[in-house]
């Protein structure tokens, strides 16, 4: 065979090689060449409070302290029950159990005192001072005055704050008890203080209403 006809020849074989290989590596249904799935995963989230008043003699959820007079003080002596609900509890780490956000609304013409500290001896128009605390279920008194006054103070009138602060950054509302990263099951003691304004320029009752909202201890 002549050099020219062996070149031809590899030449030949080299390109059948080739084309038969490339033949070889098509995939005559590319459509099945993959597949996938879809996982579906829906977090149950529940989170919950309930407040439970039978501590003060009554089931209906309200409480009635009677006509008192301007510039007085009042607090409740007996507490409300405040137990953490739902599906959510802490699971070791901070930032994963429930906290609560309390909400104050007054109607009857009066609103929540902003300045209560300054308005305590300079007085004050149509102004409630309000002060709230949670304590461990085994507290059988009411906090002091002075306990209310340092960090149970409620000056917003409709806006919610996070009790212990978001996270645990706080003691707010909190007396001899942590409010933060609470689990399933957990309960405080709920008190309330009140100090009336110095004048009125209504004689309607007013009507205090607590909203206790459970949330995530990160939201």
């Amino acid at each position: 065979m002549t050099t020219k006809r062996m070149t031809a020849a590899l030449l030949g074989l080299m390109l059948t090689a080739v084309l038969g290989v490339g033949a070889y590596a098509a995939d005559p249904n590319a459509a099945n060449t993959e597949d996938g799935l879809t996982v579906r995963i829906t977090p149950n989230a529940d989170y919950g409070v309930t407040i439970d008043t039978t501590n003060q003699g009554i089931a209906s959820g309200a409480i009635d302290l009677g006509a008192l007079n301007l510039y007085a003080s009042t607090y409740t002596v007996k507490p409300a029950t405040v137990t953490i609900t739902g599906t959510v509890s802490r699971r070791g780490a901070t930032n994963t159990g429930q906290e609560l956000d309390v909400t104050a609304n007054i109607s009857g013409g009066w609103v929540l005192d902003a300045t209560p500290t300054t308005d305590a001896t300079s007085g004050s128009i149509d102004e409630l001072a309000m002060y709230l605390l949670f304590t461990p279920t085994s507290l059988s008194g009411a906090p002091g005055a002075n306990e209310f006054i340092t960090d149970g103070t409620v000056t917003v009138t409709g806006s919610a704050i996070r009790a212990g602060g978001s996270g645990g950054a706080g003691t707010k509302f909190e007396r001899n008890t942590d409010m933060d990263n609470l689990s399933v099951g957990n309960a405080r003691h709920m008190w309330m203080y009140f100090r009336l304004p110095s004048e009125t320029s209504t004689g309607n009752a007013q009507d205090v209403a607590v909203t206790l909202t459970a949330t995530g201890s990160s939201l």
